[in-house]
């Protein structure tokens, strides 16, 4: 259950992520709050693979994998960019503070470390996706694909079913 719960958790990141991307998708006051719900699932995540972080963190200087150094890496400049690019975007905010009675200056500074932010992230988060794209293939095909696959027929919402008709 620990996998299938990594791989829905990771999927709804990447959904995430990928619609408050773009703020033009959703407008700018439901892409601030899908930033800040976002922020929380990446704290989710985070906790769920904490003994990996820590004991990664722990051997990184000692003998370690290449391919474990990578993604300690990457995934390491993946939270410093996320961190920046969540303070940046509480920062630029035009709603989210707002409505909870918090007032801060606007500065256009921080609108250009909020859009590096971002750009920075996108290219970790590909590069995190693509270092993890067996794990997330194989795991998709395992809890997502195969059990749609043993659905029986009779069960299936959208099989055609026979329908009689009165000719009253």
């Amino acid at each position: 259950m620990k996998t299938k719960t990594n791989l829905l958790i990771d999927l709804s990141i990447l959904v995430g992520f990928l619609i408050a991307f773009e703020p033009a998708i959703t407008g700018i006051e439901i892409h601030e709050w899908l930033g800040l719900a976002f922020f929380f699932t990446l704290l989710i995540h985070l906790i769920l693979h904490w003994k990996w972080v820590v004991n990664t963190t722990v051997r990184f200087f000692k003998k370690m994998s290449i391919t474990n150094r990578i993604n300690y890496m990457v995934d390491f400049l993946i939270f410093v960019s996320f961190i920046t690019l969540n303070l940046s975007g509480l920062l630029i905010s035009k709603f989210a503070l707002q409505k909870l009675g918090i007032a801060l200056p606007h500065n256009g500074t921080w609108k250009q470390i909020h859009t590096l932010a971002a750009d920075v992230t996108i290219y970790m988060v590909a590069l995190h996706f693509a270092l993890h794209w067996n794990w997330v293939a194989a795991m998709s095909k395992k809890h997502l694909i195969q059990p749609v696959r043993k659905l029986p027929a009779s069960s299936n919402k959208f099989a055609s079913q026979p329908v009689k008709i009165d000719r009253d």
